[in-house]
Protein backbone atom coordinates (compact mmCIF):
# COMPACT_ATOMS: atom_id res chain seq x y z
CA UNK A 1 0.00 0.00 0.00
CA UNK A 2 1.55 3.28 -1.05
CA UNK A 3 0.96 6.36 1.26
CA UNK A 4 0.63 9.82 0.24
CA UNK A 5 4.05 12.07 0.91
CA UNK A 6 2.84 14.14 3.55
CA UNK A 7 1.63 11.03 5.46
CA UNK A 8 5.43 9.96 5.74
CA UNK A 9 6.16 13.01 7.92
CA UNK A 10 3.84 12.02 10.30
CA UNK A 11 5.27 8.18 10.43
CA UNK A 12 8.69 9.24 11.31
CA UNK A 13 7.78 10.81 14.78
CA UNK A 14 7.86 9.22 17.77
CA UNK A 15 5.07 7.02 18.86
CA UNK A 16 4.74 6.40 14.56
CA UNK A 17 2.79 3.04 14.81
CA UNK A 18 0.03 4.49 15.96
CA UNK A 19 0.24 7.23 14.09
CA UNK A 20 1.39 4.45 11.35
CA UNK A 21 -2.03 2.75 11.96
CA UNK A 22 -4.32 6.32 11.53
CA UNK A 23 -2.76 6.96 8.14
CA UNK A 24 -3.64 3.57 6.76
CA UNK A 25 -6.90 3.96 7.94
CA UNK A 26 -7.23 7.26 6.01
CA UNK A 27 -5.30 5.98 3.58
CA UNK A 28 -7.89 2.92 3.29
CA UNK A 29 -11.00 5.76 3.86
CA UNK A 30 -9.40 7.01 0.50
CA UNK A 31 -9.50 3.90 -1.50
CA UNK A 32 -12.98 3.27 -0.21
CA UNK A 33 -14.31 6.69 -1.55
CA UNK A 34 -12.28 6.64 -4.96
CA UNK A 35 -14.17 3.24 -5.50
CA UNK A 36 -17.50 4.84 -4.73
CA UNK A 37 -16.33 7.31 -6.87
CA UNK A 38 -15.36 4.99 -9.91
CA UNK A 39 -18.84 3.01 -9.72
CA UNK A 40 -20.69 5.93 -9.90
CA UNK A 41 -19.06 7.11 -13.37
CA UNK A 42 -18.91 3.83 -14.13
CA UNK A 43 -22.74 3.91 -14.09
CA UNK A 44 -23.25 6.59 -16.43
CA UNK A 45 -21.14 5.85 -18.67
CA UNK A 46 -20.09 2.35 -19.16
CA UNK A 47 -17.61 2.20 -21.66
CA UNK A 48 -14.45 4.18 -19.29
CA UNK A 49 -11.65 1.16 -19.49
CA UNK A 50 -9.84 3.71 -17.15
CA UNK A 51 -12.08 3.79 -14.78
CA UNK A 52 -12.27 -0.11 -14.75
CA UNK A 53 -8.87 -0.76 -14.24
CA UNK A 54 -8.54 2.10 -11.50
CA UNK A 55 -11.17 0.65 -9.53
CA UNK A 56 -9.75 -2.71 -10.11
CA UNK A 57 -6.62 -1.63 -8.48
CA UNK A 58 -8.21 -0.07 -5.48
CA UNK A 59 -9.94 -2.68 -4.81
CA UNK A 60 -7.15 -5.26 -5.45
CA UNK A 61 -5.49 -3.18 -2.48
CA UNK A 62 -8.35 -3.32 -0.19
CA UNK A 63 -8.21 -7.24 -0.65
CA UNK A 64 -11.08 -7.74 -3.25
CA UNK A 65 -9.08 -9.79 -5.62
CA UNK A 66 -12.17 -11.21 -7.37
CA UNK A 67 -14.08 -7.91 -7.93
CA UNK A 68 -10.52 -6.70 -9.20
CA UNK A 69 -9.70 -9.22 -11.73
CA UNK A 70 -13.06 -8.89 -12.71
CA UNK A 71 -12.72 -4.55 -13.03
CA UNK A 72 -9.38 -5.43 -14.76
CA UNK A 73 -10.85 -8.01 -17.40
CA UNK A 74 -13.46 -5.36 -18.09
CA UNK A 75 -10.95 -2.45 -18.42
CA UNK A 76 -9.29 -4.64 -21.22
CA UNK A 77 -12.06 -5.45 -22.83
CA UNK A 78 -12.99 -1.89 -23.50
CA UNK A 79 -9.73 -1.01 -23.94
CA UNK A 80 -9.73 -3.44 -26.90
CA UNK A 81 -13.35 -2.39 -28.47
CA UNK A 82 -11.73 1.08 -28.41
CA UNK A 83 -9.03 -0.08 -29.96
CA UNK A 84 -6.10 1.51 -27.63
CA UNK A 85 -3.97 -1.94 -27.86
CA UNK A 86 -1.05 -0.41 -25.80
CA UNK A 87 -3.46 0.13 -22.78
CA UNK A 88 -5.24 -3.28 -23.75
CA UNK A 89 -1.85 -5.10 -23.53
CA UNK A 90 -0.86 -3.01 -20.39
CA UNK A 91 -3.51 -4.01 -18.51
CA UNK A 92 -3.37 -8.04 -19.61
CA UNK A 93 -0.05 -7.93 -17.90
CA UNK A 94 -1.02 -6.35 -14.74
CA UNK A 95 -3.99 -8.91 -14.43
CA UNK A 96 -1.10 -11.67 -15.22
CA UNK A 97 1.18 -9.89 -12.65
CA UNK A 98 -1.92 -9.79 -10.11
CA UNK A 99 -2.72 -13.24 -10.68
CA UNK A 100 0.87 -14.36 -9.81
CA UNK A 101 0.80 -12.88 -6.48
CA UNK A 102 -2.74 -13.88 -5.11
CA UNK A 103 -2.62 -15.85 -2.35
CA UNK A 104 -5.25 -18.45 -3.64
CA UNK A 105 -2.95 -19.54 -6.75
CA UNK A 106 -0.36 -19.98 -4.16
CA UNK A 107 -2.38 -22.25 -2.49
CA UNK A 108 -3.65 -24.13 -5.28
CA UNK A 109 -0.05 -24.24 -6.66
CA UNK A 110 1.17 -25.72 -3.07
CA UNK A 111 -1.77 -28.58 -3.69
Amino acid sequence: MTLCPWRNLFLTKPGGSSLRAIAVSIDNETTRSAIRDFTQSLQRNPDQAEAYVNRGIDRYQMGYQQAALEDLLKGAECFCHQGQMVAYQKTLNLIKKLQQQSPSNEESAMA
